[in-house]
Formats: structure tokens, C-alpha cells, sequence
């Protein structure tokens, strides 16, 4: 058997350590959870919906950027099958190299002709690239068998196809790029930029860091990857360990400055043709490819219309619809040029996420309890909802918010079902404990007391003590047989044990005949002193019926006296660990236990010190006695005899 005290300070101990030990296990459970495709998923969608927070930044002045769509009423008013013939392209690239644009990207991927066609609109269009002031920038593909991302960047492993662009352009005057966009393979969803591929053994740049060589006039031989960074020319580009760049979107369909592919190319090429969201309109626009809008402009050329089957989901979808793929290029090229680059946390801070929420929460749970616990998880999950959105907003920093969120939450569901238990079994001690010594009331304020263990187990605290025994018991047990004498002190312990657990004091112990009972612990009120004298004088009354019952059935009556004394006192669990008992020592005690043996010499039933009087004096009626020795007293002490209680 351990004490109480060793009990409680396990107790403490444990709580505390065990907390600990199920926050790391709730962060580690959750952390290895990460490397799934769902809660990957998960996350990503956490992203979106800061995206979708945060807003559409919409087209600026100062955009870069212009999208020449391939779009329905270009579609209408053109009358051509698609796919177009090239010819269509070198038209518009000689009309945008005469308004000024910069660099001209077809964001196309050229079918296959017969040998005899495809010699003679290449050499048109090699033509319109070679007389071209602008940069030209073709498109080169991968095969769709590659549809979503690798977890590399060399993708040997995956079976595909590369398609060349046009193979009788000249390379020196178009340059090539991949326009492979590859959604996320956990949702679909496109949320990055493949911006270099190495497929056997030769490395290939994306579609966009060509655009941007030309636009930004780097003169790179090639671009430098490490495990953090691109880095092209003057370009330092955040990547993960695909190579691939979050893009930052600026929001759904519509961002940016979208001309149709018909304005320029059509017969009336002053007619301007805007994509608003009540739909095409078309303002007659003199001099269009004088005006500027295309100077010094990346034009970006691509189908947007649905037959094209160039739509992708992004962040934005669930609210705004699908994002046509020549309009992610433009989202990409936005990302770099304006350097609004997406940050997600550092390794090692994910994993401090997982440790430190659940150790906040293990510890708060413990302190507060479950209910409040509760309440505490709440305000940490909105807390770090709102501070993850603002760094998102403010900074562009990405922290992981489900997994660190799930890992508190397990924390705290371990933490509340391991509080359960244990108090369970710690009320089950306090009951199997105290329910010997106490009224059921005291040990359920016990079991309800959060800070018990402060008043168990070896404390210094004020108390009063009350001793009763029996008057010529000697005499008594003699004179009986020894069943009669045992039926006749339980029947009188049970009377004085009832009539202390009515006033919420301990049943000490029974020495013989004699009673000792506490009032003031476990459980301390404010009026102990007066409920001990209550329980002396209700005992006076239960006796004298007690005693009545007994001579009306021939049994022999009894007399007591009783001492009562108030002090300072050890409270706790004594003896050793094979025996003990709930307990109290020091002079207080000794001096109730004199003041009971008095009551014979000074013919009272109650006697009481001082110290009780001065807590009491409101309460009784006394006789008071000075000059009185005690046993274990070097002076002369005052004790009173009480005599009545005083009405209300």
C-alpha cells in the first residue's frame, strides 16, 4: 500500500508526464500521416480556401502579360477547323511584332500534317519568325501519358513520348519550351509549375523560363537547380524537391488582359474585343495595334474555348470555374516577374508544429480539465487558423494547418480519455480511502476537490479534535459476557459514527471503548469547532435515548465523557507501507484526550480548552474551570465545562 501522499504526487507527476508523452505520440502519429496522399490532399485544400480568402488581385496598368485568345468568337468568326493551319500564326505574329510585343509565346502544341504541308505552312510560318522583331517563343510537349506530377524531376521512369516543335523552324530564332502543366496527383488540382524536366539524360526547360529568357534578355546557358532553388539567369526561383514552383494565382478565370485571338488576326483588326464577366464586347478600337497595348508586352497565344480541352482546376475553381491552361502560363509568368513567390515552412518548423500545439494543448487539458480543455482547443485551433490565413495574406508563408490541428486534437482526446481514467481510479482511492472515516458528503467534496492532495499526506493544519470513552467500561465488560459487550460498543460506535458524519468529521479511531474523531480534514470549514461541539451534544441526546432503549430491555446503561480541543495538528496517512491509517498527531490531540479524562474528576460531559471556546464562546453555554493540571502540561491550563447550547 503507498501512502496518500505518494499517491497524489504520482499522480502529479504522471499527469504532467503523460501529457507529455501523448503529445509526441499525437504529433509523431500525425506526422507520419503527412507522407499520405489524403492528407495531402487535405492540406492542399486548406491552400485553396486561403487562396479563396485572400481574393482575386485582378489585371493591374502595369501587367506584363497579354492573353490573345483562341476563343468561341474567334471560333465563329473564323469558320476554320481546328486545329487552325500555321499560316493563321505567322498573320498574327507579324501584326504583334508590328505593335511592339516583345516576346510572341504560342502556347500550342502543332499536329501532325502530311509532309507536303507541313513543309509549306512551316516555311510561312518560319518566315513570319525570322522577319519577326519580337521574341517567338513555340511549344514543345511531353506525351499526355504524363498527365500528373512525378515525385521527380527526372521522369526516365515514366513512360512517355517527347514531342519536338515545328522541326523545319529555325531553332535559333524560335526557342522551345514544355507547355506540360501537371495537376497535383492527390486532387487534380494544379497548384504547381514543372519548371525543368531531365527525360533521358538531356534536361528540358519549361515553356515559361523560355518566355522569361527572352522577356528578361537573360543570357543563360542554362539553369542551376538545387535541392531549394532555380536559379536562371538573375532569376531566383523557390522550388520543392521536383523542381516545381507554387503558383501563386491570382484568382479564377479573367485575371489578366485577354484580347481575342480575332482582334488581331481578324479583317478589321481595329475592332477590340474584351472578355469581361458579362461576357464579349467588342468596342470599336482605333488603331489597336498601334495603341500599346501590346508594346513591350510576353503575348501569349492558346486555345479558350471548350473543344480546345485545355480547362484545369486550380484553387479557385470551386467558386469561380476552371482555368484555361494559356491563363495558368500567364498565373506562372506573374509569379515570377513580380516575385510573388509562395513560401512554404521550413521542414523543421512542420515538425516543431507537431510537437509544440500538442504539447500546448496536453498541458492546458491537464491544468483546466476537459470542459475547459475544450474550450482552450478551440480557441487555439481558431487562433492558429487566423494567424495561418494572415501570414498566407501578408507574407505568402504556407505552415501545414491540418495535420499540426489533428495532432492537437488527438492530443487532446488521448489526454481527456487518459484524465477519465485516472480519475476514475483516483476516485475510486479517495472512496476506498476515506469512505471509512467520513460521510459520503465529505468524500464526495474529496473526490470533487481538485487540490485534495494539498491537505493529505503529512500537513501542518488546524483541526479539532473530540475523544469520548466510556465511564467504568472496566467495570462493565466485566459484568458481560464478551458477545454482549461487543453488540453493545457497536451498537454505540454506529450511533457516534452516524452523528459525526452528520456534522462532515472523521472517524478517527475506535481505542477500546474509546472515540476519536477529526473536524477540519480531510475536508476543512470554517466552523469545524462549532460542528464538533454540535456532534458532542447530539451524541448527549442520542445517548440518553440509547440508554432509555436499554434498561426498557434489561441491558445495562452506560455513561461518557468527551473532550474537545482545537489547534494546530499533523494531518496525514501514518505507519508503513504494509499498514497505515488516515490520522493525526501532535499536542492538540494529547490535550483532548486529557480534557475527555477530566470530565470525571470535574463531573462534566463535555469539556473543551480555550482555544475551542474562543472559536465557540457565540455558540454555548459554560461553566469554566482555571487553574486546572493536565497530564503532559508543565502550567496550569482553563478549560469549560459546557453546559447547554445556546438558542438561535
Amino acid at each position: 500500500m503507498v501512502s496518500i501522499r505518494r499517491h497524489f504526487q504520482f499522480q502529479k507527476l504522471s499527469k504532467t508526464r503523460i501529457a507529455v508523452y501523448l503529445a509526441v505520440l499525437g504529433g509523431l502519429i500525425m506526422a507520419t500521416f503527412d507522407y499520405f496522399d489524403f492528407a495531402k490532399s487535405v492540406e492542399n485544400r486548406m491552400l485553396d480556401m486561403r487562396f479563396q480568402i485572400r481574393g482575386e488581385i485582378g489585371p493591374a496598368a502595369d501587367d506584363e502579360v497579354v492573353i490573345l485568345a483562341i476563343d468561341d468568337l474567334s471560333m465563329e468568326r473564323l469558320q476554320m477547323r481546328w486545329p487552325w493551319p500555321r499560316t493563321m500564326y505567322a498573320k498574327v505574329i507579324d501584326r504583334l511584332s508590328q505593335a511592339g510585343a516583345r516576346v510572341v509565346a504560342l502556347d500550342l502544341v502543332f499536329s501532325e500534317l502530311s509532309e507536303s504541308e507541313r513543309k509549306e505552312q512551316d516555311k510561312i510560318l518560319g518566315d513570319a519568325i525570322i522577319r519577326s522583331r519580337s521574341w517567338i517563343v513555340l511549344g514543345s510537349a511531353f506525351s499526355a501519358a504524363l498527365t500528373k506530377h512525378t515525385d521527380k524531376m527526372d521522369i526516365d521512369a515514366v513512360k512517355v513520348t517527347y514531342t519536338e516543335a515545328l522541326p523545319d523552324i529555325d531553332q535559333t530564332r524560335a526557342h522551345v519550351g514544355y507547355v506540360n502543366i501537371w495537376a497535383d496527383k492527390e486532387d487534380g488540382v494544379l497548384r504547381h509549375a514543372s519548371l525543368l524536366k531531365t527525360f533521358q539524360k538531356k534536361l528540358y526547360t519549361a515553356f515559361d523560363l523560355k518566355i522569361l529568357t527572352r522577356f528578361l534578355k537573360i543570357d543563360a546557358l542554362g539553369a542551376l537547380r538545387t535541392p531549394k532553388r532555380i536559379t536562371y539567369g538573375p532569376l531566383r526561383i523557390p522550388v520543392d524537391h521536383r523542381g516545381d514552383m507554387l503558383i501563386n494565382y491570382r484568382g479564377g478565370p479573367g485575371n489578366f488582359k485577354i484580347i481575342s485571338f480575332y482582334a488581331v488576326y481578324g479583317p478589321r483588326p481595329d475592332v477590340h474585343v474584351y472578355h469581361t464577366e458579362e461576357g464579349e464586347i467588342a468596342d470599336l478600337f482605333p488603331g489597336l495595334l498601334d495603341a500599346g497595348v501590346f508594346k513591350d508586352k510576353i503575348v501569349l497565344i492558346g486555345p479558350a474555348f471548350p473543344e480546345g480541352q485545355d480547362y484545369h482546376q486550380t484553387p479557385f475553381t470551386s467558386s469561380l470555374g476552371r482555368t484555361t491552361g494559356v491563363e495558368i502560363h500567364a498565373n506562372i509568368l506573374d509569379t515570377i516577374l513580380k516575385k510573388r513567390f509562395l513560401f512554404p515552412v521550413p521542414g523543421w518548423i512542420k515538425f516543431a508544429l507537431f510537437l509544440l500545439l500538442p504539447l500546448l494543448i496536453g498541458q492546458l487539458t491537464i491544468k483546466l480539465k476537459p470542459i475547459r480543455g475544450f474550450v482552450a482547443l478551440v480557441v487555439l485551433v481558431a487562433i492558429y487558423l487566423l494567424v495561418a490565413i494572415w501570414l498566407f495574406i501578408s507574407y505568402r508563408w504556407i505552415v501545414p494547418v491540418v495535420n499540426p490541428l489533428l495532432a492537437t486534437t488527438l492530443t487532446f482526446v488521448m489526454v481527456v480519455v487518459y484524465l477519465l481514467v485516472t480519475e476514475e481510479r483516483h476516485n475510486r482511492f479517495i472512496k476506498g480511502m476515506f469512505s471509512r472515516y467520513v460521510s459520503p458528503k465529505v468524500v464526495e467534496e474529496l473526490v470533487k476537490d481538485p487540490n485534495a492532495e494539498l491537505k493529505l499526506g503529512g500537513n501542518k493544519q488546524v483541526v479539532t479534535v473530540l475523544f469520548s470513552d466510556i465511564r467504568g467500561f472496566t467495570t462493565l465488560s466485566e459484568e458481560l459476557t464478551p458477545e454482549a459487550v461487543v453488540e453493545k460498543l457497536n451498537e454505540y460506535f454506529q450511533t457516534w459514527t452516524d452523528i459525526i458524519f452528520k456534522h462532515d468529521g472523521t472517524v478517527d479511531k475506535f481505542i477500546g471503548d474509546a472515540v476519536m474523531a477529526i473536524f477540519g480534514a480531510p475536508v476543512a470549514h470554517l466552523d469545524d469547532a462549532a460542528r464538533a461541539v454540535r456532534a458532542a451534544w447530539d451524541m448527549r441526546e442520542a445517548l440518553e435515548k440509547l440508554n432509555k432503549r436499554w434498561q426498557e430491555q434489561g441491558r445495562k446503561t452506560i455513561n461518557i465523557g468527551v473532550g474537545i480541543n482545537t489547534g494546530e495538528a499533523i494531518v496525514g496517512n501514518m505507519g508503513s507501507h504494509q499498514a497505515m491509517g488516515y490520522t493525526v498527531i501532535g499536542d492538540t490531540v494529547n490535550l483532548a484526550s486529557r480534557l475527555e479524562s477530566k470530565t470525571k474528576d470535574l463531573s462534566a460531559f463535555l469539556l473543551i480548552s480555550e482555544s475551542t471556546y474562543e472559536a465557540v464562546k457565540e455558540l454555548v453555554e459554560v461553566q469554566s474551570f482555571s487553574d486546572i493540571t493536565v497530564k503532559g502540561k508543565a502550567k496550569s491550563i482553563s478549560v469549560f465545562a459546557v453546559q447547554g447550547l445556546k438558542k438561535a
